[in-house]
């Protein structure tokens, strides 16, 4: 059964994650691929001695091409599960979309090309990328997902969008007035006190008079942040405005892209990073954690809506130096590729 064999040994190596596949005609041998988009399986069928199949469990983008007489050569775009369930459920299409969005998971996961490559996913409990589904398409359902669990579900921190914000392939935009993102999370429930980060991207030309996001309770505990116009500060409150509250003179320029990442790992430290570096820290304790959803674009029981475009935007547990900076280069990265 030498052909029989030789079909087997030339699709085996797909089973075990070859990047290429060569299949040839030979004799009577088929070799046929099913497609709808996505590789969903291979088939080879040798007509003269039987049926040969393989079948694949891991979702794999294919572009085959025939060339010579008879020659298939399929090239698999082996992705990240969690990268690929993104795009799945986010209806992510273009090509260069998609690459970006596995890169991005690369990164985040220490596997990528960040300057200290530290495992920053495990940190993260919402990751909003605001991912185009192609080069010219964005909508405010694909701008909806979270990157760590996409599942359209309030209790998965899918943002419901409120009064129909506007979608573009540079980011998401409200209207200053009252348009905003309500990411579900709620950090008296879901977060962690002491222990806590947000990470925020805008598009230059962001709004300099109201830069509200986070969420603030009837008690003053709050957990956001804000731009202030009249210091040029950014104001990082985690969790009050009294010892919790760290103001830092930011270097960006409203023509520049907001790059903001603050954190508190402990009760004595809270710090503020701009560009990936250290802008300001405190070891001052913070209070406690609200308990309303957070929402971005305006703050929670608050106000100050913002129309400025958003980029990207992240939520989670507390982060090192390293952490941070590592984040920043994952979404410049990010936001590179998708060339914005």
């Amino acid at each position: 059964m030498p052909l029989r064999n030789n079909l087997w040994n030339r699709i085996g190596a797909l089973a075990n994650a070859a990047r290429k596949l060569r299949a040839n005609f030979e004799g009577n041998g088929i070799v046929t691929a099913t497609l709808d988009g996505i590789l969903r399986d291979l088939s080879a069928s040798n007509v003269g001695e039987g049926t040969i199949t393989a079948s694949l469990t891991k979702i794999k983008q294919l572009q085959a091409a025939m060339s010579g007489s008879g020659v298939l050569t399929a090239d698999l775009a082996n992705f990240d599960i969690d990268a690929q369930a993104f795009i799945d459920a986010a209806g992510i299409t273009g090509e260069t979309q998609q690459s970006a969005l596995n890169q991005l998971v690369l990164d985040l996961k220490g596997s990528g090309s960040t300057t200290n490559n530290t495992d920053v996913w495990s940190n993260i409990q919402a990751v909003y990328p605001f991912c185009p589904t192609d080069g010219s398409t964005a909508t405010r359902d694909a701008y909806k997902w979270n990157l760590k669990d996409p599942r359209d579900l309030d209790a998965a921190f899918r943002i419901s969008w409120m009064n129909d914000p506007t979608a573009a392939v540079s980011g998401i935009s409200g209207n200053g007035s009252n348009q905003y993102g309500n990411t579900h999370f709620n950090p008296s429930i879901s977060g962690t006190l002491n222990n806590s980060s947000i990470g925020i991207y805008k598009d230059n030309n962001w709004n300099t008079l109201s830069n509200f996001y986070g969420v603030r309770d009837g008690g003053g505990q709050i957990f956001g942040g804000l731009y202030s116009t009249a210091t040029n500060q950014h104001w990082s409150d985690l969790y009050n405005t009294a010892s919790g509250r760290l103001q830092g003179n930011i270097s960006n320029l409203s023509t520049d892209k907001y790059r903001i990442i603050t954190s508190r790992t402990s009760s004595s430290s809270h710090v503020i990073y701009e560009n990936g570096s250290n802008l300001i820290s405190s070891s001052t304790s913070g209070g406690s954690l609200p308990n309303l959803d957070f929402y971005i674009m305006q703050q929670n029981n608050f106000g100050g809506f913002d129309n400025s475009t958003y980029q990207f935007f992240t939520i989670g547990l507390g982060l090192t130096a390293n952490q941070a900076k590592d984040l920043d280069d994952a979404i410049t990265t990010y936001n590179t590729a998708l060339g914005r």
